[in-house]
């Protein structure tokens, strides 16, 4: 734990310093914003006092001991993401042009804010476990909790959007000056760095794309560069103006994912860099480049089973790791339902996986934690607070995935009224069970299959006779309450993406064993304003098939679901 601590304020110091470093070129305003933001939230820990508890715990293995070194690793990688981030943002950064950086780094309003959330949470997390003399002391423990989980003043919102508006505009700046002043010569528009520029350019002021053709030239990056292909067209690792890409080339009209992906720059949302067409392309005439992970969440799943069956484990990852994995997903959702997206086709397969990095602790990523982002906007919905008729589309999404509701013509003539957003929380909850057992959705369940996958008439039959994917015998109460609310057959019954995020949190602190009760943290108020709570789970002998509940039990929890409370 003293070494962790040891590399907390090496960290914590190295953020303050890059905010004043005269390399810090691009975004200065955010990262002193973010600087400052680290400073103040964990001050507490650079004091003596402090220094003195972590020694004298580091003497003794014992539970307490456990706690806060677990605590303290999570709130290092955070500094460390915030440290990484602003390193990026200077001129030092070896083996990139400022303009590759720029391409990346001009709008990190949404990672500087995502880091301020997480700082603050770990913080609050071991400030409690100094203070607190144990795992159960009820009183202090809800208090600090509930207090990590408030939303931050408005103006500290503010604050930070004041600053991305400074540096936005000192960017622009910066590229109409290099763009005019600088030494291209007359093959600028063979000059990687001005083909960068001018598409920074387009970005910056919202330009739908630069028409300069020679910012579609590309290669494909090595012998084997094919990621995958299949109806949608084809994905291949390229390069770009010298950067390394993943492009997709497809044949599609309206460009539904480009609209889609513009509109994000979220820490746990792939990157949009650039978008094309050309007509003169017999098969594939949209091209969209975009950020380069290296798997999907799906090959990850199936690495990760294989290594730990070696080990002679049943599932892939740990819950600690597999909570994680779902929070950074649950983070993408509720910021792509904020901006009226409906994603529609959730499933591992659109979630991408970057294992090697520096976002992640050393010792943490030992212990497979990863960095994940959602990808692939194909047949996502904007502008979802529309209500029209036919905003909705019938059977779309894959089948093991897609919410029961979608099968419904019914509910389709509805269109948008009733709860689209719902919708990504019923495949975000089968997705769970997937990261949970490393099985696909329905595996064990007794249907027709054709080519290994369910019959889909079969499937909702299934499904709404309460059939549910299965999950671990061993699966915590609080972790099963999550993820068997996203099933509700009624979208207007399942749990908000904002009520996942919170309970998943403190779900994230149940598996890593830093509280040891459920306390009241495991409850929300669904869409029909009716209060849902954590009920413990009656013995598996009155459950039905693949460790679901029984139609007659699952019928009481329904009512006790429906039983109206004022909660907390």
């Amino acid at each position: 734990m003293a070494s962790n601590h040891k590399l907390l304020v090496t960290s914590i110091d190295q953020v303050k310093s890059l905010a004043s470093s005269a390399t810090l070129d691009l975004n200065s305003h955010q990262c002193k914003y973010l600087s400052h933001g680290v400073q103040v939230t964990t001050k507490p820990f650079l004091r003596e006092d402090f220094r003195t508890k972590i020694a004298e715990y580091s003497k003794y293995d014992t539970p307490r001991y456990s706690r806060l070194s677990k605590a303290l690793v999570h709130l290092y990688s955070v500094v460390k993401r915030a440290e990484n981030l602003m390193q990026r943002c200077c001129a030092s950064k070896p083996g990139l042009t400022w303009q590759q950086r720029a391409l990346t780094l001009f709008a990190m309003e949404d990672d500087v804010w995502d880091i301020i959330i997480h700082v603050r949470w770990w913080a609050s997390i071991l400030s409690m476990l100094v203070d607190v003399g144990g795992p159960s002391s009820k009183p202090s423990i809800l208090e600090r909790v509930r207090e990590a989980n408030q939303a931050f003043q408005p103006s500290l919102k503010d604050e930070l959007q004041d600053a991305a508006k400074e540096d936005k505009q000192t960017l622009l700046n910066k590229v109409n000056t290099e763009m005019k002043d600088g030494d291209f010569g007359k093959k600028k528009f063979r000059n990687p760095d001005y083909l960068l520029l001018l598409q920074v350019k387009a970005l910056l002021i919202g330009k739908d794309e630069d028409p300069t053709s020679q910012l579609n030239d590309f290669r494909h990056d090595g012998r084997y560069s094919l990621v995958g292909q299949g109806s949608f067209g084809v994905v291949h690792r390229v390069k770009w103006c010298g950067y390394g890409c993943v492009l997709k080339q497809y044949d599609g009209a309206d460009d539904i994912e480009v609209k889609s992906m513009k509109r994000f720059h979220h820490p746990h949302i792939v990157r949009f860099f650039r978008h094309w067409r050309d007509e003169k392309c017999s098969k594939y005439k949209s091209h969209l480049l975009m950020e380069r992970m290296e798997m999907d969440l799906e090959e990850h799943i199936k690495s990760a089973l294989t290594k730990q069956k070696k080990l002679g484990k049943s599932e892939p990852f740990s819950d600690p790791v597999a909570i994680h994995i779902m929070l950074q997903v649950i983070n993408a959702i509720w910021h792509m339902q904020s901006k009226g997206i409906v994603h529609r086709d959730l499933k591992p397969k659109n979630v991408l996986v970057r294992l090697s990095g520096k976002n992640v602790a050393d010792e943490l990523a030992t212990e497979g934690y990863v960095e994940v982002k959602l990808g692939d906007f194909g047949i996502a919905k904007e502008d979802m607070e529309t209500s029209h008729e036919g905003a909705l589309t019938r059977n779309t999404g894959t089948t093991l995935y897609r919410a029961p509701e979608l099968s419904s013509l019914d509910y389709i003539k509805v269109g948008v009224t009733k709860l689209p957003h719902q919708l990504d929380i019923w495949s975000f909850g089968i997705m769970c069970s997937q990261i949970l057992t490393g099985k696909q959705p329905f595996e064990d369940a007794p249907l027709a299959r054709y080519e290994g996958c369910p019959l889909p008439s079969d499937l909702k039959g299934y499904v709404d006779k309460n059939g549910r994917p299965s999950l671990p015998d061993h699966c915590p109460d609080y972790l099963r309450f999550c993820i068997q609310n996203c099933w509700e057959l009624k979208p207007e019954n399942r749990p908000k993406a904002s009520d996942l995020w919170r309970m998943l949190r403190v779900a994230q602190l149940r598996s890593l064993g830093l509280i040891d009760q459920n306390y009241d943290f495991f409850s929300f108020t669904d869409l029909s304003n009716n209060f849902v709570e954590l009920n413990p789970l009656r013995p598996r002998q009155n459950q039905g098939q693949n460790g679901q509940p029984s139609n007659k039990q699952a019928l009481q929890r329904r009512n006790f679901r429906k039983s109206k409370s004022k909660g907390p």
